[in-house]
């Protein structure tokens, strides 16, 4: 369980995309997957999305208690009716989705909006916009 002194995963709603997004916290123990689910609860009921994203991130280090919070959180939505994906999982996250049989109802995103990729793209100055340089002014 968490401590009390630990947050309880973010939510965040991305109102741009229309999307909702649970962060899923480093690790999880058993007793925090009713809370996690009451969060999901929450997220699916507000505003009634049709999906939520899970930024997995954050979950480094995946063991069984995270599959079966990832497979409770899938069955919490069926529930409703709606959808989760995954997005930021690891390499070591996905294996053991798929070990599970889980990759096949559990979908994963490749990057989540909230981790930009890349690099900030370099614009030119639009063409008819010249710089004027004064030869004895040394800023130029």
């Amino acid at each position: 369980m968490r401590s009390s002194g630990e947050p309880r995963p973010e939510r965040l709603r991305l109102r741009l995309l229309g999307t909702n997004v649970l962060r899923l916290p480093n690790t999880i123990a058993p007793g925090d997957i009713p809370s996690l689910c009451r969060d999901l609860r929450s997220l699916l009921l507000d505003g009634h999305p049709s999906m939520v994203l899970c930024d997995a991130a954050a979950l480094t280090h995946p063991d069984v208690a995270a599959i079966d919070a990832l497979a409770r959180l899938q069955l919490t939505a069926y529930q409703l009716g709606r959808e989760i994906a995954l997005t930021g999982a690891s390499s070591d996250l996905k294996e053991l989705l798929s070990l599970a049989g889980l990759d096949r109802i559990l979908p994963t995103r490749p990057a989540s909006p909230l981790h930009p990729i890349g690099q900030a793209e370099q614009r030119e100055v639009p063409g008819g916009i010249q710089k004027e340089s004064d030869p004895t002014d040394p800023t130029t």
